[in-house]
C-alpha cells in the first residue's frame, strides 16, 4: 500500500486508545509503555477539481483515477524513550536507574505472551481482525515488502511480514508482523506489530520521529485499543 494513499490512517491515531500502565520489566522482556502528547492529525482528502463536460449526440471517453481514505488501517509515529531500573516492591520503588535507547516499539490489540513469540504473517493478520484477501488493503497487500524485517525480542531474533511506509526525504520505515502463538488454532494466534527504532531521522510528514507504524483500525467511527510496548538497551 503506498502511504500517500495511507497517509489518512493517521487520522485514525485519534481511534487509538493506547495503554498507559506501566508495569515491572521480567526477563528483559518487552514492557508495557506510558503515552503522552498524543496528536491526531487530519483525515486524507485528496480534492479534484476535474468535471467532464459531454454533448448531446455524442460519446465522451473519460479516464478516471482518484485517492481515497481506507478504513482499515491507521497509522502512528513518535518518540520512544525509557530507562533501566533497579528497585523492588509494589511502590515501584528505585534503587539506581540507567537512561536507556529503545529499539523496537510493539503494540497489540490483546494480551501477549512473550514467551510464545514467533515469526507472523499476513494472513495471521487477516484472520484474526477479519480482513478481506480480496481488498486492495487486505494485510497481504499491505504486508508484502521484498524483504521480511527481523526483530529482536527478549534476545531472540524473530522474522515477520513487513510493511514499508514512506517517511520524509525517501526514508522508509518497516512495521512487522509477529505473533503469539499461545493458541493451538492458527486462526487465533494474537498479532502483534512491531516498529524498528531510528530507521529514519522523520516520519512521512517531515515531524521528527523515532518510529512510525500501521496498526489495523475497526473503521473511522469506532476506536480500536492497543498495548504499546518497548524494548530498550
Amino acid at each position: 500500500m503506498k502511504l500517500d494513499k495511507s497517509i489518512a490512517v493517521l487520522a485514525m491515531v485519534a481511534s487509538l486508545i493506547l495503554a498507559t500502565t506501566a508495569v515491572a520489566a521480567q526477563d528483559n522482556q518487552p514492557t508495557q509503555s506510558s503515552v503522552s502528547d498524543v496528536d491526531t492529525l487530519d483525515q486524507y482528502f485528496a480534492e479534484s477539481d476535474d468535471e467532464v463536460e459531454v454533448y448531446g449526440g455524442n460519446v465522451t471517453q473519460a479516464n478516471l483515477d482518484s485517492e481515497q481514505s481506507t478504513d482499515n488501517w491507521a497509522g502512528i509515529y513518535g518518540n520512544a524513550s525509557g530507562n533501566l531500573v533497579l528497585g523492588a516492591g509494589e511502590e515501584g520503588d528505585v534503587l539506581f536507574d540507567w537512561d536507556a535507547s529503545a529499539d523496537y516499539v510493539f503494540a497489540s490489540s490483546d494480551d501477549v505472551v512473550w514467551s510464545n513469540i514467533t515469526n507472523g504473517t499476513a494472513e495471521t493478520v487477516n484472520n484474526f481482525y477479519g480482513l478481506e484477501v480480496e481488498d486492495s488493503d487486505s494485510a497481504e497487500d499491505t504486508f508484502n515488502a521484498e524483504d521480511n524485517a527481523t526483530v529482536d525480542v527478549a534476545r531472540e531474533e524473530y522474522e515477520g511480514d513487513t510493511a514499508l511506509t514512506n517517511g520524509d526525504e525517501d526514508e522508509e520505515w518497516s512495521t512487522v508482523v509477529l505473533e503469539d502463538n499461545s493458541s493451538d488454532i492458527d486462526t487465533t494466534h494474537v498479532p502483534v506489530f512491531s516498529g524498528i527504532v531510528g530507521e529514519g531521522d522523520s516520519a512521512f510528514n517531515g515531524d521528527e520521529a523515532d518510529y512510525q507504524m500501521i496498526l489495523p483500525a475497526e473503521d473511522d467511527t469506532e476506536p480500536r485499543s492497543f498495548d504499546m510496548y518497548l524494548e530498550l538497551s
